[in-house]
């Protein structure tokens, strides 16, 4: 039945858990089956260490559901006669003894690598144990005296600090590496962003043909089914199959991502999609007990279960619905979105303005009764449908996020040149953090209470550090969601973190914004970072200048210190 097939996608469901000690991999999770670049990379891994001389030990670090089980158990099924030559622990927490801690099991797990019996060639190991940083952190601690070999390949490589994004094999270490995290489920070109993995699930699930068993199930279940048209379950799932509903929510998918720095697993994901396609209130029905419900006659049932409806008001069923909800279209200030808005709200037939942008209204609306309320919902269902359908018109929404995720795709394949403009538009944006002062060779100093009548300004001087990390891909998918920007002031490096949300504050502020205590509060850490460049790139060769900026007179002075060490204060 379709529900019940619909209900292996939810995190609930028994189908999401996965033990990567075997292959147990059944016709549903291989058909959902995205192949990764890291799937790639561990499987490569894998196959060098069965096959070189020397014993390894596999250390695979990720997130919670990121899909480390299942792409052990794909292992055991494309290489199961060469899979009995590895031992996988699959959790390094894991505690089969009553008499054992976990870090003593593991311990005894990782014996063949300690420093005493590394050298033992008689014998060739080959281990994988799944351990999230923290755990190898405190194992290390606990046990450092022991595996000291471990514990330098750790530190060498930089893994708790995750100062580096090398996930390849090294034939000369017993010990390697693989981060899941390192590899996002977004790929960045240099200018495009894509989700082979966001954007190719939502093809399986959704896609029209018999090889699909979801699809198969839903042909099925609506041969004999009373309200077919109507039923919001249904036309969730043909909305969802649309290519540009899925464009645009791979995209937004992709944007939250990185501007929230959100982890998204894909069981959270497949999650995600059961929670939009399928009503809150159907979550626990079979598909028979959908079929007695009246809910094709409730215009506001199938408006608030409506996809588009439901994806921006749904903000505590997860934390990537929280996030989404944050980008509501209907916050976008937009001349164009406005003049619809009071297209549907003057109009007695609101169905006439989808028709005109080519959007179809909800199922079981098209005899609307017109009260405010309800008309409040077809408004925001249109904006975030239009949204969905047509996401080129959003374009000015959308141009700060390309941009920054070009200068990630720069940053993480070293290319310096690329980056030229970012620091360019960093630069502007610092000296007019404070206000803008009338010189570009100067910043407004804060003294005390906010002025009205009288600028503090004085000459500073700064320069760009370029770095960057090269990765030398054309397609980018190890990465993280932000970008250390150093400037120079007095030989002397600063440095402070830039991600989507604080470089979108600055355009804004080189663009002539003044934030505010709340935008100041909410990125401390840069303010912080000013006040220190500031001090620091402060000339000591000239003074404070003061300016009248009140009334139609500008007069300027200047407060020094003159030769013989005493303060002057002139008109300059």
């Amino acid at each position: 039945m379709f529900k019940e097939i619909l209900d292996k996608l939810s995190i609930n469901s028994k189908e999401a858990v996965i033990d990567g000690t075997f292959n147990n991999l059944d016709e549903f999770k291989n058909y959902l089956h995205i192949e990764r670049r890291v799937e790639n990379v561990l499987e490569d891994i894998v196959l060098k260490s069965i096959d070189s001389p020397s014993s390894k030990l596999i250390l695979i670090s990720g997130n919670v559901g990121d899909g480390k089980s299942h792409m052990l158990a794909r292992l055991y099924q494309k290489f199961p006669d060469l899979m009995t030559q590895v031992e996988v622990r699959n959790d390094a927490t894991e505690s089969n003894f009553l008499s054992k801690t976990w870090v003593e099991e593991l311990s005894d797990f990782l014996a063949p690598f300690n420093d005493s019996n590394l050298e033992d060639k008689k014998t060739k190991y080959v281990k994988i144990v799944a351990i999230n940083l923290g755990v190898l952190s405190k194992f290390i601690n606990e046990n450092g005296n022991d595996f000291q070999s471990l514990t330098s390949y750790v530190v060498e490589r930089g893994i708790i600090d995750h100062l580096n994004y090398d996930n390849e094999y090294s034939e000369k270490s017993a010990f390697q590496f693989v981060n899941l995290a390192d590899f996002k489920l977004f790929e960045l070109t240099e200018n495009t962003i894509h989700s082979s993995v966001i954007r190719g699930i939502l093809d399986k699930i959704t896609a029209l043909s018999d090889n699909n068993p979801i699809y198969k199930a839903f042909k099925q279940y609506y041969t004999n089914h009373p309200y077919q048209e109507n039923c919001v379950l249904r036309n969730n799932f043909l909305y969802l199959s649309i290519n540009e509903v899925k464009d645009t929510l791979t995209l937004i998918i992709v944007y939250t991502l990185i501007k929230d720095k959100l982890i998204l697993s894909i069981r959270d994901f497949l999650n995600f999609i059961y929670d939009l396609l399928v009503p809150f209130a159907y979550q626990a029905l079979s598909s028979d007990q959908i079929k007695t419900k009246k809910d094709y006659l409730d215009q506001k049932f199938i408006i608030e279960n409506s996809l588009a409806y439901k994806l921006f008001e749904s903000s505590k069923r997860s934390t990537l619905l929280t996030s989404i909800s944050k980008i509501d279209p209907l916050t976008i200030r937009e001349e164009f979105i406005d003049k619809i808005i009071f297209a549907l709200n003057s109009s007695p037939k609101p169905e006439a303005v989808f028709i005109e942008h080519g959007i179809e209204l909800p199922k079981g609306l098209h005899n609307i009764k017109y009260e405010v309320y309800l008309r409040n919902k077809i408004i925001k269902t249109f904006v975030r449908t239009l949204f969905l359908q047509r996401n080129s018109r959003f374009n000015n929404f959308l141009n700060n996020f390309r941009a920054f995720c070009q200068y990630l795709f720069y940053y993480y394949t070293g290319n310096q040149i690329g980056l030229q403009p970012l620091y360019m538009e960093v630069n502007e944006a610092i000296k007019r953090w404070n206000g803008s002062a009338k010189k570009d060779d100067e910043v407004n100093i804060p003294i005390g209470m906010h002025q009205i009548e009288y600028n503090v300004t004085q000459k500073i001087s700064f320069r760009p550090i370029i770095k960057v990390i090269d990765n030398k891909q054309s397609i980018l998918s190890e990465l993280d969601y932000t970008i250390p920007i150093t400037l120079v002031a007095k030989n002397k490096e600063y440095t402070f973190i830039l991600d989507l949300a604080l470089y979108t504050l600055l355009l804004k502020v080189r663009d002539g914004y003044s934030p505010n205590k709340k935008d100041k509060e909410d990125h401390i850490d840069f303010q912080n970072f000013v006040n220190l460049l500031i001090n620091a790139s402060l000339s000591d060769k000239d003074g404070l200048n003061f300016e009248r900026i009140n009334g139609s007179q500008i007069d300027r002075y200047e407060l020094s210190i003159d030769m013989f060490g005493q303060y002057t204060f002139k008109k300059a």
